[in-house]
């Protein structure tokens, strides 16, 4: 059939669009339009028939690296690293643009580079995103109405730099597999990254876990060392 362009399309060049399936059928579209004078940012979802449900303006720049995940309800995270100047926020939004969040900006723009998100079943996502020059990365849990209600600081096995190619998925209830090139050396990576955060506690002989979100989860513990009689 013919070609749909969104509503504010025109012939200036604008060329960077990515898009996921919706579990409901349709599209959720993150992509640039021109208007002669610079570009813009749009969210598009559109129907099973092709057909626009809505189009929602989340910047007035043009698009860095960016990332869309969605849940079985049509829910939608995306993730922007916007073109200039450099920052990072995110909006969420289902096809009729109702019950939206955003586009909301990162306190942190310094974890701007890379970003990547994933859905969970229960409603909630998880964003990492990257930082140029020291071996951190930052990852934000957004919980069900769209709001960051967690940002960790984790060390990945190596330090991505400026990263390269980046993805995230869920693997599980409350773990995600982050998959990271490291730019200096061209290798990837995958590290487990875990949405509960347990925390152990270490004193004389022992130590303790305490499980400090939300969420119960199942802890195994394997105690290593070695044994001596005297």
């Amino acid at each position: 059939g013919a070609a749909t362009l969104p509503p504010t399309q025109t012939d200036v060049e604008a060329d960077s669009c990515t898009l996921r399936a919706l579990a409901g059928g349709g599209i959720a579209v993150l992509h640039e339009i021109g208007d002669r004078t610079r570009e813009k940012t749009h969210v598009t979802f559109f129907d099973e028939d092709f057909s626009i449900t809505s189009t929602t303006k989340v910047s007035s720049t043009f698009l860095g690296e960016v990332d869309i995940a969605c849940n079985d309800a049509d829910e939608c995270v995306f993730v922007i690293e916007l073109g200039g100047p450099d920052g990072f926020v995110y909006y969420k939004s289902n096809p009729d643009g109702t019950n939206t969040f955003g586009p909301h900006p990162f306190t942190d723009h310094e974890y701007d580079r890379g970003p990547t998100v994933t859905a969970f079943a229960d409603g909630t996502f998880m964003i990492i995103s990257t930082e140029n020059d020291s071996l951190m990365s930052a990852k934000w849990n957004i919980d069900e109405n769209g709001v960051a209600a967690e940002k960790d600081l984790f060390a990945p096995i190596r330090a991505p730099g400026y990263s390269g190619d980046t993805d995230l998925i869920a693997t599980g209830p409350y773990t995600a597999k982050w998959l990271y090139e490291v730019y200096a050396s061209k290798a990837f990576y995958t590290i487990d990254v875990h949405k509960n955060q347990l925390k152990v506690a270490e004193s004389d002989g022992s130590f303790s876990v305490t499980n400090e979100s939300a969420h119960t989860v199942e802890t195994s513990v394997t105690l290593v060392g070695v044994s001596s009689d005297s």
